[in-house]
């Protein structure tokens, strides 16, 4: 780790402090996790390597997948390298993306829950809903299956409706039940992203 590059060791050691960190959360001393810290110890260096080879473009793509949780090293870098792969084959489309989720991430409330009710809703509101239950099928088939690429292309598709969302929509309409149904809608869609990264992360700063 420490022949990196010192701009990609604060990245390196954040997948470090995840993927080693035993899942009781308690220190390595309690024998239950020696095992288990031991083993990750030992993928530890091999990770560092490769990740090494898909920064600075990974930069990003490794914040997006370290902040949705820990994964075995290999499924870790996979998932790195899907995000890298389709941002260098389409970038403004995942830059994009990036941005869109961000919005919707922050305008999202959780508390509100997911349960549309689709009577409130305009043809933007619809042709989003649809594509998120399309997305949402298509990300969880190519998760099953360890389609990293495969996942990462189903959630590129929703770029174009959540665009069109944003032009068309008010949402936080004056209006109570528009509101809240637009707010749940958002739930929705951030959702979708839940299992393969927080792309938001690959959002310019």
């Amino acid at each position: 780790i420490a022949a990196l590059h010192d701009g990609y060791l604060e990245t390196i050691d954040r997948i470090v402090m995840i993927i080693v960190r035993p899942p009781c959360g308690h220190r390595v001393e309690h024998r239950s996790c020696v095992v288990l810290h031991v083993d990750f110890c030992a993928q530890h260096a091999m990770l560092g390597e490769r990740v090494a080879h898909v920064a600075p473009q990974g930069d990003g793509a490794v914040a997006a997948v370290t902040a949705i949780g820990m994964f075995e090293p290999a499924e870790t870098l996979a998932r790195i390298q899907a995000l890298v792969d389709a941002r260098e084959n389409d970038p403004q489309t995942f830059e994009d993306l990036a941005t869109a989720y961000a919005r919707a991430h922050n305008l999202a409330d959780a508390d509100l829950g997911t349960e549309v009710d689709e009577s409130l809703l305009g043809d933007a509101e619809r042709e989003l809903l649809e594509a998120i239950g399309q997305a949402d099928v298509a990300v969880e088939s190519a998760l099953a299956q360890n389609d990293h690429a495969g996942a990462v292309t189903a959630l590129a598709g929703l770029r174009a409706p959540i665009d069109r969302f944003f032009v068309d929509v008010m949402v936080n309409d004056e209006d109570e039940a528009l509101r809240t149904n637009r707010h749940r809608l958002l739930n929705r869609f951030v959702d979708v992203f839940a299992g393969v990264a927080d792309i938001g992360a690959l959002a310019k700063k």
